[in-house]
């Protein structure tokens, strides 16, 4: 049964075939705002947040695993589960910084540790789970920092964008057009939504369905697509910034070279130059020992909404749409074009890399979100799906990118402003590129990344005369 509601209220709903496969954590982020009333803007969040889980109901539930042979999350709200509240966290580190010191420094990533694990434990009761979204603040001096948790289950980075412009509306007090506003009970429509856009997918076999569909593999496979090395140092985050300005610059030089032009975006360029170098970065210290001859998988999400047509984009879609693209190069050829690739250079060795991820975009097609929807519905347990290609390795590399995010439109009023930054927490992990939401500032912008990689790499980076040329 995809969902059950009681009389009273309550609801029980299976998540969608594409929630399903997202791995079962969540979706952590920190706005900073700069508020001369710290007290008064608090009141402000505190009181935002409680009308946003009135209105959203489901915000307030738990997020559970099925009681299904399948593994399937599943979401339950009711009327009796409390109501969202702002939950104080302790100061940013031992020696909080001032907000003008934050923002003198560009607010690094080491002020941003996760508060988050204390108020995501799993509850238990009449509703157990894990908390479907939560929200903490941080008073400075003349700032407030405000933490966001939304359950990767729940929501894609977009579908988190939608919940941050309600939360702000709802601490704003102008509320949007009802068209603009979630639907109070949107996870009981995913389903029905999804399968009324999309066409049928074709008939097969589930091994024929997967070895039409390389971006995903099933871990109760024989072997895992790559070795993964189990030596490799944890990593470390760091945050760099690109001049958007050398990104165009890029842009028209690629151009004349003959590259594809609706290739040539800011994200995909900007991707091609992070991953070789990174690439580089690890040739250098690891060598032959790991990369090898081999190849390395770049994987990022494509947001498919754009995709879909009717019902499904009348009212923001929460879920999530993000389906993965795949690119596989050969180390050596990275690692070339990672020690040529300098900013003022001819550049044209990029120009493979980035049509190749153009490609692998346009692959996510309307029958493609099919055959995956498909997919989920066929295999046996939702928990035996896997992106086909392994983070934590000594060549491959997963590339998130939040630059259409928003956030930095979300007005949330006059006691509380609008976000001077938006950051994630600082955490441990190897192979990580999160591209944070533009505030698109014209040629002036700088694009802000955060990149998760083994410190040895990220040093190497920081020394390298070609990673030089594209950051500052």
């Amino acid at each position: 049964m995809f969902s059950t509601s009681t009389t009273d209220g309550s609801h029980t709903v299976l998540l969608s075939p594409l929630d399903n496969y997202m791995p079962r954590i969540y979706v952590i982020l920190y706005l900073v705002f700069h508020t001369p009333d710290t007290s008064a803007a608090v009141d402000a969040l505190q009181a935002g947040v409680e009308k946003l889980g009135s209105q959203l109901p489901f915000l307030r539930g738990s997020v559970s695993t099925s009681d299904d042979s399948r593994g399937q999350m599943a979401i339950t709200w009711s009327p009796s589960d409390p109501p969202l509240s702002l939950h104080s966290t302790p100061s940013l580190g031992t020696n909080p910084p001032s907000y003008d010191q934050l923002k003198s420094e560009n607010a690094p990533l080491r002020y941003f540790a996760n508060t988050f694990p204390a108020l995501l434990r799993p509850r238990t009761g009449n509703n157990p789970g894990a908390p479907a979204f939560a929200a903490s603040y941080t008073p400075l001096d003349t700032a407030v920092v405000l933490g966001i948790a939304v359950h990767h289950g729940l929501s894609d980075g977009t579908g988190v964008s939608e919940i941050i412009r309600f939360f702000a509306s709802c601490t704003s007090g102008i509320s949007p057009p009802e068209f603009q506003s979630p639907h109070p009970d949107e996870p009981l429509l995913r389903r029905q939504l999804i399968h009324s856009a999309l066409p049928s997918a074709p008939t097969k076999s589930l091994p024929d369905r997967l070895a039409s569909l390389p971006e995903f593999y099933l871990l109760s496979a024989a072997s895992l697509p790559q070795q993964v090395d189990t030596s490799a140092p944890k990593g470390n985050a760091k945050l760099f910034t690109f001049p958007l300005s050398k990104i165009e610059d890029a842009k028209g030089v690629l151009r004349i070279k003959g590259v594809e032009p609706a290739a040539l975006t800011v994200n995909n360029i900007l991707t091609a130059v992070i991953w070789a170098c990174i690439v580089r970065a690890r040739a250098a210290r690891r060598g032959n020992t790991v990369l090898g001859n081999g190849a390395s998988k770049m994987g990022f999400a494509v947001n498919a909404r754009g995709i879909f047509t009717g019902t499904i984009t009348q009212q923001p879609y929460l879920g999530n749409v993000n389906l993965f693209g795949l690119v596989e190069v050969p180390c050596t050829e990275l690692e070339r074009i990672g020690g040529r690739c300098l900013s003022t250079g001819t550049l044209e060795d990029l120009g493979p890399v980035i049509e190749g991820m153009y490609k692998a975009a346009r692959r996510v097609t309307g029958e493609h979100v099919a055959e995956v929807v498909a997919m989920m519905e066929e295999v046996g347990d939702v928990r035996d799906v896997a992106p086909n290609w392994v983070r934590s390795n000594g060549a491959d590399l997963s590339v998130t990118s939040w630059a259409n995010m928003g956030v930095y439109e979300s007005d949330f009023g006059e006691r509380v402003g609008r976000p001077v930054f938006m950051r994630v927490p600082e955490f441990e992990s190897d192979g990580l590129v999160v591209v944070l939401p533009r505030k698109r500032e014209g040629r002036e912008e700088k694009i802000e990344v955060v990149l998760l990689l083994c410190e040895e790499d990220l040093e190497f980076l920081e020394g390298d005369e070609v990673w030089r040329s594209w950051v500052g």
